[in-house]
């Protein structure tokens, strides 16, 4: 009897972090985010040239898309243009840098709303808290310096692994390496995987294995 409640105690107040995934590329399977995933969201944060684009060509795409991107007027004119009622895919690519339009009531509602929403951004704070805390996915790149390190740590990983495991796993990191967290798929579970951008011709990472999570 005894040793079925510490059971139960165990699995409802873990005591250890969640394990994590580094046993090599495409541990990620980037069909979870598509119009039969359980995923909606996804924020993809890296520099320039650490294969964001890339990324967002691995998802499933027999879905209809709209494409937002810069200048920020012709960004917020093509917002403003889609519909309430949009179930397709939003892509919207490094537009955090513009205030203008990362305040459009507009972006929130599409964010809470029926469409996917695939968004970029080259630093994680240029993304405002209340569309960070609705991305179901965040993919990061290896950080560019220790306080954007600090930055995902706090914003996205610390619900899942302690400050010195992330950045043991920083470290370890390659060229066109993500971190990916998992962070709706189930209530109170948070599951954080290695995805390696793939290299032409394209490569769709198959799901990882059963009990690796």
């Amino acid at each position: 009897m005894w040793s079925l409640i510490r059971g139960l105690v165990r699995h409802c107040f873990p005591t250890e972090d969640p394990p994590i995934l580094m046993d090599g590329p495409l541990t990620f399977d980037p069909t979870t985010l598509g119009p039969d995933g359980p995923n909606k969201t996804a924020l993809i944060v890296g520099q320039a040239g650490s294969g964001k684009t890339t990324i967002i060509k691995s998802f499933p795409t027999e879905i209809n898309s709209v494409h937002v991107h810069g200048p920020a007027d012709h960004a917020i004119e093509t917002l403003n243009g889609i519909d309430s009622e949009f179930d397709g895919r939003v892509i919207i690519e490094d537009m955090t840098y513009d205030p203008k339009f990362m305040q459009s009531p507009n972006l929130r509602r599409l964010v809470l709303g029926k469409a996917q929403v695939i968004m970029t951004a080259q630093t994680s704070l240029s993304v405002p808290p209340s569309i960070r805390c609705n991305m179901d996915i965040v993919f990061a790149a290896a950080p560019c310096s220790d306080q954007e390190a600090g930055h995902l740590f706090n914003s996205f990983f610390h619900a899942a692994i302690t400050r010195d495991k992330f950045d043991h796993l920083v470290s370890q990191m390659k060229p066109y390496d993500f971190l990916v967290i998992e962070r709706t798929q189930y209530v109170g579970f948070r599951k954080v995987s290695l995805y390696r951008v793939p290299t032409p011709p394209l490569i769709i990472a198959q799901p990882a294995a059963t009990g690796g999570v």
